[in-house]
């Protein structure tokens, strides 16, 4: 069987200058400047390298 990852929305931030030490489920990860922290959808964060991030996560507008 083929399975599809189901839609869902997630916050995200850049890394910004100095590299930052996240504590995640799977255990510790550096997060580098030009990766992305994502906060995943039970309150879980991880670091996301750009190159995934931008293959993986499209931006959605603000809704007013």
């Amino acid at each position: 069987m083929r399975y599809r990852k189901r839609p869902l929305e997630v916050e995200a931030f850049p890394v910004k200058g100095a590299s930052v030490t996240i504590i995640t489920p799977e255990g510790t990860n550096t997060a580098e400047e030009g990766d992305w922290i994502v906060k995943g959808i039970e309150g879980e964060i991880y670091p996301v390298k750009n190159k995934i991030f931008v293959k993986t996560y499209e931006a959605i507008p603000d809704v007013v």
